[in-house]
């Protein structure tokens, strides 16, 4: 028997199911973050982003559409953490703008719902790059607008918009390099397509342990190698909310937006009501702080270190090769002129084989400098990582490091062969 429409009590339900089972999976797709910045924390963000839209839907009683809509798009506005989290808040934002009059949900409510959510996630982007959790919304919408037209069951819609949006997440490595070079698809279009299998489960009737929805935070402390973090450009993920004291205009979005641009990148803002909530990478966030404050008083400030974040992933690494029995030493090179002979000679007679790592050209480097010294006192074989004799090339600085090998995982893969 055909369902044709969903009403507020299920939709709640399907919600909840939907930030479950982001929660469940935050890890695995922390595992996929290499992109804007490989910070692994792309699942834990938007888990947190949802859940704390969860906690305002589940203090709701006998609500209404719009009661339900009010709830998830001010709890996830709020809650929003990094960039993906962001970007989803306004995904949520958009469809309850469109459902929020219904009484119930249909095919074509739900197709206009999708639109919606896609247009008001792209608006909120300062420069939206594609092979991202924006072009999973993009096929999702897409879809739904065409099997909208197609049939009016919910049970035939449903299953063929998330094959689609399955087809357009696989595609995602062929539009941003890095993620090819890293072997993963998009992290952020993983989360979003967890939240609506998550919400096709309650859909179906399946059993959803709601009592689990409970965020989860952590917290830790690394050293830091700038050699290991060179690529990240904008070391601070700085996000806040400025409750503001009077209307903030399309002309203060934009000089906003602007200023943020001449000091960060991965930019956010989006207004709602007396709340706007911002998102940059930045190297000062002092700076964004200061300019916010001329709007009006500052909420939920967070300001999180992604040099450091990305250093935790590189331990993690280190932990897969001694997971393997391979026994790695990693030090810190920071000059060629002078060169720490001594501490090359030793780590050499130490380990019996040297890599060296460098984001530059390969001859004429540190690698070839190693090798002097390792050649005249120690003889060892080396591999040295870097850009070999090719023609430059201009981009993003960590696209152009995935594509030649330089990431994480293409490090990790080339050491792990040249040791075993």
């Amino acid at each position: 028997m055909a369902t044709k429409t969903i009403n507020v009590e299920l939709l709640a339900k399907m919600f909840l199911a939907g930030a479950q089972n982001i929660e469940a999976k935050k890890e695995f797709i922390n595992e996929l973050n290499v992109f804007p910045v490989p910070d692994g924390d792309t699942g834990t963000n938007m888990s947190l982003t949802i859940m704390a839209a969860a906690k305002e839907v589940t203090s709701l009683q006998n609500p209404k559409m719009a009661d339900l809509a009010k709830a998830i798009s001010s709890g996830s506005l709020r809650g929003a953490r990094g960039n993906s989290g962001v970007i989803l808040s306004q995904l949520l934002r958009g469809f309850t703008k469109a459902i929020r009059e219904e009484k119930e949900i249909d095919v074509l409510a739900l197709a206009a719902a999708c639109s919606r959510a896609r247009d008001t996630a792209y608006k909120a982007v300062m420069k939206p790059k594609e092979g991202t959790i924006l072009t999973v919304a993009s096929g999702i919408a897409e879809k739904a607008a065409q099997m909208a037209e197609e049939t009016d069951d919910l049970e035939v819609f449903i299953p063929a918009v998330i094959e689609h949006a399955e087809e357009v997440l696989a595609k995602t490595p062929d539009m941003l390099p890095v993620l090819k070079e890293a072997g993963v698809v998009d992290s952020g279009g993983q989360g979003l397509l967890e939240v609506i299998k998550g919400a096709y489960d309650a859909f179906l009737g399946k059993e959803i342990d709601y009592t689990a929805i409970t965020p989860g935070t952590g917290a830790g402390v690394a050293k830091i190698s700038t050699e290991d973090t060179a690529d990240i450009k904008f070391g601070y993920c700085t996000e806040f909310i400025i409750l503001t004291e009077k209307e903030f205009t399309e002309e203060d979005e934009h000089t906003f937006k602007e200023y943020l641009s001449s000091i960060g990148d991965s930019i956010v803002c989006v207004a709602d009501d007396d709340v706007v909530k911002i998102h940059v990478h930045t190297n000062d966030p002092g700076l964004a702080i200061q300019r916010a404050l001329t709007y009006g008083q500052l909420s939920r400030m967070k300001i999180d270190n992604m040099r450091e974040e990305h250093q935790e992933k590189l331990i993690k690494e280190a932990e897969k090769l001694a997971a393997e029995g391979i026994d790695a030493k990693v030090i810190n090179i920071h000059t060629i002129k002078p060169l720490d002979e001594e501490l090359i000679i030793a780590a050499a007679q130490e380990t019996g084989k040297v890599v060296t790592v460098e984001e530059h050209s390969v001859i004429g480097g540190l690698g070839s400098a190693v090798c002097d010294v390792l050649s005249a006192n120690v003889p060892t074989k080396v591999l040295k990582i870097g850009i070999n004799d090719v023609y430059g090339e201009s981009g993003p600085a960590l696209e152009l490091i995935e594509k030649y090998g330089l990431g994480i995982n293409g490090i990790y893969e080339k050491v792990k062969a040249f040791v075993s």
